[in-house]
């Protein structure tokens, strides 16, 4: 399945065989926010169908998917789905990457390699501008194969100190004790939300793991 990523914003459901609402979303990005769904979504398997709305402007395509997540109740997700939301008086718990234990407060830390993740995002610019050059309009088109060839983001995870055998290789990281709560969450989410180099990594299916109650670092 291809899709044009230029011009305009895009509402996007996923079904399963049986036509059940998977997900609502919106991209501007077409075919590249799909593939970030494919590797870090564990429901993305179940997909076989998907349709597609166009809006003008983003403020339409937010409010239009508020309307359908309310309405239609898609399984897996979050915001506005009120049969998903979690329980807010639960602490998140950080699994080791290494050893698989829970992370007590003082015994670890959530990092990234951040020159990893910028190497990511320069690769991920290189290869967008390969598939370009390919057209003489200058759409980005992408195919299967394009998608499964396109570039990693660099994986977040928590680890215990006791674990980590390379302590200073890591060049961001905060101690777990500071990302107990989904408020805690939120907040590291609007700090990093300002790093440039912030999009070359997999926050957002990290976090999710954690709120959704899925065991295992990312």
């Amino acid at each position: 399945m291809a899709m044009s990523t230029k011009g305009g914003v895009s509402l996007y459901r996923f079904y399963d065989a049986e036509d059940t609402l998977l997900y609502v979303g919106i991209t501007e990005a077409g075919a590249m926010r799909w593939n970030q769904h494919r590797k870090s979504k564990h429901w993305w398997p179940e997909v076989v169908s998907s349709t597609v709305e166009h809006f003008t402007t983003r403020a339409e395509a937010l409010e239009a998917e508020r309307q359908a997540i309310i309405a239609e109740q898609p399984l897996h997700n979050v915001v506005h789905n009120r049969t998903r939301q979690p329980d807010r008086s639960e602490e998140l718990v950080w699994t080791c990457v290494k050893c698989g234990r829970p992370i007590p407060d003082g015994d670890g830390y959530i990092e990234v390699d951040v020159n990893a993740a910028i190497e990511a995002i320069e690769a991920r610019c290189r290869r967008e501008a390969e598939l370009r050059s390919r057209r003489p309009d200058g759409l980005l088109i992408m195919s299967g194969g394009d998608l499964l060839g396109w570039p990693d983001d660099e994986s977040w995870h928590a680890i215990h100190r006791a674990c980590d055998t390379d302590p200073v290789s890591a060049p961001y990281w905060f101690d777990v004790d500071r990302a107990r709560t989904l408020l805690q969450v939120l907040d590291w989410t609007l700090h990093l939300s300002e790093k440039s180099w912030l999009d070359g990594t997999n926050w957002s299916a990290f976090v999710y793991r954690a709120v959704t109650g899925l065991r295992g670092a990312a």
